[in-house]
């Protein structure tokens, strides 16, 4: 009887990371056709990173077939298996991240590009499982000027400063 309402629970939580992972995907796919109509120049960047994505999502999907495949042959062959507990905590990390992902546009929108990226590269690692608060904020602090340094003097591309901090600048 448990063993019924615990393959119910699981067959819940893979589908709702495929359709998950399937508005993803389209949101992608929408992103990859609208930087097409973007110039020569302008576009490679948006279809390179959105074409990583959509491959990461590709991958994704054949790595959940092939645990749900992998699942259902030791169901097969053991009936009373413990359910293991890291796969729903990986499923809340992805939930995290995605939450992390939203939160860094909607903050490079309204406190700029550094403020945003430095705490979006200092979050991610600790939702990741990393516990070394120095070497993340080195790695956080390093990485966001080095990204500053590379678009706003080797590429001379202008980043988005936000609406908070240009507005407190100007008093």
């Amino acid at each position: 009887m448990s063993n019924q309402m615990g393959g119910e629970k699981q067959f819940s939580k893979d589908l709702s990371q495929s359709i998950f992972l399937f508005l993803i995907f389209s949101f992608l796919v929408l992103f990859f056709v609208l930087a097409n109509t973007l110039g020569e120049t302008a576009g490679k960047v948006p279809k390179l990173i959105t074409g990583i994505g959509i491959a990461l999502c590709i991958i994704q999907f054949s790595n959940q077939q092939i645990k749900r495949k992998i699942k259902l042959d030791s169901d097969n062959q053991e009936e009373d298996a413990p359910p293991i507990q890291a796969e729903s905590q990986q499923g809340l990390e992805w939930y995290k991240m995605l939450f992390l992902c939203i939160a860094y546009v909607v903050c490079l929108m309204t406190v700029g590009f550094e403020i945003s990226s430095f705490l979006f590269l200092l979050l991610v690692p600790r939702i990741m499982g990393y516990k070394n608060w120095k070497k993340t904020v080195i790695f956080s602090l390093v990485s966001t000027l080095v990204l500053y340094y590379s678009f706003t003097v080797l590429f001379k591309v202008k980043l988005p400063q936000g609406l908070i901090l240009p507005s407190i600048l100007r008093w």
